[in-house]
C-alpha cells in the first residue's frame, strides 16, 4: 500500500510510522483546521509538511483484546487514502482510453494488411471490431479527460489552504 500510494500521490508516507503522535500546538491546529469529512489521518499528519521526529520502539502483541481492523476495513481505509491524497485514478480512464485507442489503430492495419494478403473470411467481423475499440477508446479519453476536470475540482473542494505557515517572522 506505502509503496502504492507513495507514487500516487505528492505526499509521501512513512511506511513503517505508527498512528499514535504526539503534537505541537501548531501542528494540532493546522490540522484542525482542515475542513475535510473524510480524513485519512496519515496523510493529514504528511500533508501538513512540519518536522517529524521519528522514535524508535519495539511493536509488542497487545497484552488483551483483538483488533477491529480486518482486510476490509484496511482495504477501506487504503481506498480512502489513495482517493483522498491522489486523483492518478482519474487519469486511469484517460490511459485506458489512449491504449485503446491506439490498439484499434494497430488492429485496423492488420485488418488492412489481412484483407490485402489473404482475405478476410467472415465479412464485418473485423470493422465492428475496429469500430468498437476505436470508439470505445475515444469514449475512455473523454471519460479521462472529465475526470481530469472533476478531479481538480475535488482538490478545490477540500478547501486546503494554498500553503501553512511553519513561522511568521516580523510579528511583535
Amino acid at each position: 500500500f506505502y509503496r502504492l500510494i507513495n507514487q500516487l500521490s505528492t505526499v509521501k508516507l512513512r511506511p513503517d510510522a505508527s498512528d499514535f503522535r504526539t503534537f505541537r500546538r501548531k501542528v494540532a491546529e493546522s490540522i484542525l483546521a482542515l475542513p475535510e469529512y473524510h480524513r485519512f489521518s496519515k496523510g493529514i499528519f504528511a500533508w501538513v509538511g512540519y518536522d517529524t521526529k521519528w522514535l524508535e520502539f519495539q511493536n509488542v502483541k497487545r497484552s488483551a483484546g483483538e483488533t477491529k481492523w480486518n482486510f476490509w476495513k484496511l482495504f477501506s481505509y487504503a481506498m480512502e487514502g489513495i482517493i483522498g491524497f491522489s486523483t492518478a485514478p482519474l487519469r486511469l480512464a484517460t490511459l485506458c482510453g489512449t491504449v485503446t485507442g491506439i490498439a484499434a489503430i494497430l488492429y485496423l492495419i492488420c485488418v488492412i494488411i489481412e484483407k490485402l494478403t489473404k482475405g478476410i473470411a467472415v465479412p464485418g467481423y473485423a470493422t465492428i471490431i475496429v469500430l468498437l475499440l476505436l470508439f470505445s477508446g475515444i469514449q475512455l479519453f473523454c471519460i479521462g479527460i472529465i475526470g481530469e476536470y472533476v478531479g481538480r475540482d475535488f482538490e478545490q473542494s477540500k478547501n486546503r489552504p494554498i500553503y501553512i505557515a511553519k513561522e511568521i517572522l516580523g510579528e511583535d
